[in-house]
């Protein structure tokens, strides 16, 4: 009897050391991991920011690589009205030239009959013009010689008067012609040396995108690597937080007859906003992959007022990298509305809160894209997510969700 007096005495005296042990130990444990988890999230915001700047270089390359081919296009069709034109301007000097050369020959050939004409009359007189005039003997004849002769050396200057004016307009449409030829010819060294340019940083522009997307490709393998470790560990985290639920948390009395699950499509909205990521699977921007919302984000303003949804006991406030701080709020018997990226908590665990209660305020903390205040919204059923938009009101729903 004594005996089992003892024993019953050192057990009363070591269970609560024992349980404080476990519990203590599963605190540090928890401790431990969300020091794993906040370590990997920073990692994978890094790496999601680098590769978001890689996927902006990239747009912008490849935009300056179609300025680059509609520019060589466009030098190309000059080119090749350069090249056209050039040819027709080299027609018209050929032809100018003909032409050049023929009234010259005529020229020529008009002058040597002249000279001809002279001499044959001078050969048959053996006088000077003026003397053949006067060598008629009458005045009427004489009159008639002077007549004649001027006419003939009218005619004949008129001639040779027309000829060399064309020759002389000739001379300067050939002038033009090949001032413009050298115009073109130079236009067309300009493009060619533009052209070429072009091409040597159209290969340079290749070369850095060749870089970026294999740069990309890296930080791709590395953010799945950090997603899949991220999502072991968080996984292990709701392990232990689902096995504290399980030990038993005493609910207050104030909460005590309340079901959470019969406000379903009554909740009032904790911020005002429109839906800007919605529940369920969603495709990556980023990566371009599938992955799987727990909850919604609501578009917020800065330092907004965050209020509860519905009656419960605040369970938890923690900072971790993807949440950035957030509250979590038991509310009876087994569901938790988590409200992530608060600039601050404004409550603390324990606390009792009811509808409307202003728990936070809006922030950005923890975001990993733009960094624009919003508020993520999960509401689980034990560690079941549910889709918030069933719950919450409908009047507050607006486009975008």
């Amino acid at each position: 009897m004594n005996l089992l007096k003892i024993i019953i005495f050192s057990l009363i005296l070591f269970l609560p050391v024992y349980a404080y042990t476990q519990n203590d130990d599963s605190i540090e444990r928890i401790k431990k991991l969300e020091k794993e988890i906040e370590k990997k999230k920073n990692e994978l915001n890094k790496n999601e920011k680098n590769l978001k700047n890689l996927k902006s270089r990239e747009k912008k390359v490849m935009g300056e690589l179609e300025i680059s081919e509609k520019k060589i296009e466009n030098i190309h069709k000059n080119l090749k009205i350069i090249n056209e034109e050039s040819k027709i301007i080299e027609k018209n000097i050929d032809s100018s030239r003909i032409s050049y050369q023929n009234a010259k020959d005529n020229f020529a050939k008009r002058s040597d009959i002249y000279k001809k004409h002279l001499r044959s009359m001078y050969k048959r007189q053996k006088i000077s013009p003026v003397g053949m005039i006067f060598s008629t003997g009458s005045v009427s004849a004489m009159l008639r010689g002077f007549k004649m002769f001027h006419s003939i050396a009218e005619a004949d200057a008129a001639i040779m008067g027309e000829m060399e004016e064309q020759a002389y307009s000739i001379r300067n449409a050939l002038e033009k012609l090949e001032t413009a030829l050298n115009s073109k010819i130079a236009l067309q060294k300009a493009k060619r040396n533009e052209q070429l340019s072009l091409a040597n940083l159209k290969e340079k522009k290749k070369k850095i995108l060749s870089e970026i997307v294999q740069d990309e490709k890296l930080h791709e393998l590395r953010i799945k690597k950090f997603r899949s470790e991220l999502t072991q560990s968080q996984a292990q985290l709701d392990k232990f937080i689902k096995d504290r639920t399980k030990e038993g948390i005493n609910i207050p009395t104030s909460l005590k007859g309340y079901n959470f699950s019969y406000a379903k499509g009554k909740l009032p909205w904790p911020v005002k906003g429109k839906v800007v990521s919605k529940f369920g699977p969603v495709t990556d921007l980023v990566t371009k992959t599938m992955t799987n919302n727990r909850g919604i984000e609501i578009d917020a303003r800065q330092g907004e007022a965050v209020t509860s949804v519905a009656k419960g006991q605040v369970f938890m406030t923690k900072y971790f990298r993807g949440y950035g701080n957030f509250v979590v709020i038991l509310h009876p018997p087994d569901y938790y509305s988590v409200y992530g990226h608060l600039s601050d908590w404004l409550v603390d665990e324990g606390d009792i809160v009811g509808e409307g209660s202003v728990i936070g305020l809006a922030g950005s903390t923890g975001s990993i894209d733009d960094g624009s205040p919003r508020l993520s919204l999960e509401i689980l059923k034990g560690d079941k997510p549910q889709n918030p938009l069933l719950w919450l009101k409908p009047d507050r729903l607006r486009a975008g969700n």
